[in-house]
């Protein structure tokens, strides 16, 4: 008994150490190939960066306004300290380590970009005219301290980086509006929700996160919110005190309803909840009387609320890949309307339409549809109907005015894109009347 006991233990030992061994050697090996990848790709730009450099020094010093080392695979930063007229530095797609760029080669950057690179430590001196930088895809765990200085620095893209706290400094940065981060590391908490209160745009994307701090709501002047790729499924309680808010994107994320909190938004004109668990459409909406943009797609939503026809300034409705078994009459009386998209649903019957005078693209692929309303062509600015994979029948008739475009379907242009489940129509056709 006791031999096979201590048996069992050895073998788990052999198989946790050989594991473990495995883990190392197959994660060595992966380093070692991503070197490798990025020696290649030093050597195949040796060349091209050798004439950079000569070109570099045969011009003159007041004569370099745009600074750009794109996808040259630089791992040291060019010399530039004769120039002093620089206004962008593009420097994205290169191996950097390590970047220092002194104040007086700085006096006229507006931008600068080194997505793309490994770089660990920058230094950055004085910037007076920065507006914009761009960090993405780098192993930067701190922003450069002589930030503080730069009054007209607006935007900051930390996307894929390796920032956990922002700097207290931020919170003073009034001038800063426009703040972008992914990733896991940086933290969703309320110390770094009040460094940005000043923001008008703020993006989260693939954070794994089930909800967002109380002090969101701090940042009365935020504009638009993107929070993507993520677990949220609760927002604060106070959102709707963020009364400047036009843009709203949750994509991708975990909500099985949408917040009632954000129709209560005066300024609202876009909402997305594409990708998300939502199974119905609260009749709260009726009060976005702003919003012109509706996203709504791959959800589980089966009804149409009456409440949407309210919404008189909406011009765009996308809520295909959902469970919609019926288009509701009303939509006929929401002229506003310049796109409705309800592909991908179960819908087997169509409206008329025929008020919508501003409509310019129709989307009912992937449905139940089996009879197609030719009065949609009397329509003025309709430009693009996609009917594919739908039952249609059509007379003889209507096959001849489709496939030989006898129609008036636009004073310039039409298409009609459809196919038939069962073979009828086995290739694309396109409309098209006389110009």
């Amino acid at each position: 008994m006791y031999k096979k006991i201590l048996l069992f233990i050895l073998c788990v030992i052999l198989f946790t150490t050989s594991f473990s061994q495995n883990n190392s050697i197959s994660k060595e090996t992966q380093e070692e190939f991503v070197q490798r990848q990025k020696d290649l790709i030093f050597e195949r730009n040796k060349q091209a960066r050798e004439n950079f450099l000569a070109n570099l020094d045969k011009i003159n010093s007041d004569s370099v306004f745009v600074l750009n080392i794109s996808q040259l695979a630089f791992r040291e930063f060019p010399d530039i300290e004769r120039f002093t007229n620089i206004t962008k530095i593009i420097a994205w797609h290169n191996q950097l380590v390590y970047v220092n760029i002194k104040r007086k080669n700085l006096k006229s950057v507006t931008s600068i970009n080194f997505s793309g690179n490994d770089i660990k430590n920058i230094k950055i001196g004085y910037a007076p005219s920065l507006e914009r930088i761009n960090f993405v895809g780098n192993n930067i765990s701190k922003l450069p301290v002589r930030l503080v200085f730069s009054r007209k620095l607006e935007s900051i893209l930390l996307n894929d980086c390796h920032i956990v706290r922002l700097p207290w400094w931020l919170k003073y940065k009034k001038s800063i509006t426009e703040m972008c981060f992914s990733g896991e590391e940086f933290l969703i908490d309320s110390k770094n929700f009040r460094r940005m209160r000043n923001l008008t745009l703020l993006q989260i994307i693939g954070h794994p996160m089930d909800s967002l701090p109380d002090e969101l709501c701090e940042m009365v002047n935020l504009e638009k919110l993107v929070v993507a790729r993520t677990r949220l499924k609760i927002i604060p309680k106070d959102f709707d005190k963020l009364k400047n808010l036009k843009v709203i994107i949750f994509y991708e994320d975990d909500f099985d309803e949408i917040p009632k909190s954000c129709f209560n938004l005066p300024r609202l004109k876009h909402l997305d909840f594409y990708f998300n668990n939502i199974s119905y459409i609260p009749n709260e909406i009726e009060n976005c009387d702003s919003l012109q943009e509706l996203f709504l797609s791959f959800n589980k939503i089966s009804v149409l609320p009456d409440a949407i026809s309210k919404m008189h300034n909406l011009n765009s409705l996308y809520i295909h890949h959902n469970n919609i078994e019926f288009v509701p009459d009303w939509i006929n009386n929401m002229d506003s309307l310049k796109i409705l998209d309800m592909g991908y649903n179960d819908i087997s019957e169509l409206p008329s339409l025929s008020k919508l005078y501003k409509l310019q693209s129709i989307d009912f692929q992937e449905n139940n549809i089996e009879t197609f309303p030719t009065e949609w062509f009397l329509l003025p600015k309709l430009n693009v109907i996609y009917m594919f994979n739908n039952p249609l029948k059509f007379s003889k008739e209507e096959h001849l005015l489709f496939t030989e475009g006898k129609n008036s379907f636009n004073k310039d242009k039409g298409h009609l894109f459809y196919g038939d489940n069962d073979g009828a129509v086995s290739n694309m056709k396109t409309i098209k009347t006389k110009g």
